[in-house]
């Protein structure tokens, strides 16, 4: 007997609809680490990315993060604005939940030993722009030892998510001489999970296999992490 017929192949996931070239302007001449959502308070796209300045905006001097707001038909509206001035040379992530944007930065803060690296931690109202929530770590009580929590300092390449209702901050570990050999002697997939306000919850390593690279996307669907690296 002959073969069954082949069944006919999709041609594909994806169909392009549109496609808009957004061009740097005089207050966001450079733009990186770009993030994008829908907040339905406004009804509007909103991109937002790190930026540096012509000109000092806001409390920042010369760098910062910053947003652009577009129509569902994107196009701009011309509604945009300075966020935070963290972020604005580092790696940085962010993420939109309903009307809250979430964002995790690199951060050197200056205290009596000298610059501390570590995460700057900012929960925003994607309506108003206005900062909920900031905190930085490694300050927080939960970093201490490393045998009883694991730190997030000396990451790269942040990338959130929601996980079952937490937020789910990752990060790919590069070596550091003070955390004592073990599944962080690379660049292993590392996961602090915190509720929406913030609140550190646990960590986790979902991938202990160093990976010569980032994250660089990461999606949840159902129960379900899938995360290029």
């Amino acid at each position: 007997f002959p073969p069954p017929p082949t069944p006919a192949q999709p041609t594909g996931l994806f169909k392009l609809v549109q496609t808009v070239a957004v061009t740097p302007d005089a207050t966001f001449p450079v733009g990186g680490f770009v993030r994008i959502g829908y907040v339905p308070g406004r009804g509007r796209i909103v991109v937002t990315f790190n930026t540096k300045f012509d000109q000092p905006q806001a409390d920042c001097s010369d760098a910062g993060y910053a947003y652009k707001e577009y129509t569902t038909d994107m196009v701009e509206t011309g509604n945009s604005g300075v966020i935070s001035c963290h972020g604005g040379e580092s790696d940085t992530g962010g993420l939109f939940v309903g009307d809250n944007f979430y964002l995790a930065s690199i951060k050197l803060q200056k205290d009596e030993k000298g610059d501390t690296d570590g995460w700057q931690l900012e929960k925003y109202d994607a309506v108003t722009w206005k900062n909920l929530v900031s905190y930085f770590y490694p300050n927080q009580p939960f970093f201490k030892g490393a045998d009883t929590a694991y730190p997030i300092k000396d990451g790269g390449d942040p990338m959130l998510a929601l996980v079952n209702g937490q937020i789910d901050i990752a990060s790919v570990y590069r070596d550091d001489p003070t955390v004592k050999p073990g599944p962080f002697a690379g660049f292993a997939s590392h996961h602090n999970f915190f509720t929406t306000d913030l609140q550190f919850v646990s960590t986790r390593i979902l991938s202990d296999t160093p990976h010569v690279g980032a994250l660089s996307s990461m999606v949840t669907a159902d129960d379900t992490i899938n995360f290029i690296a």
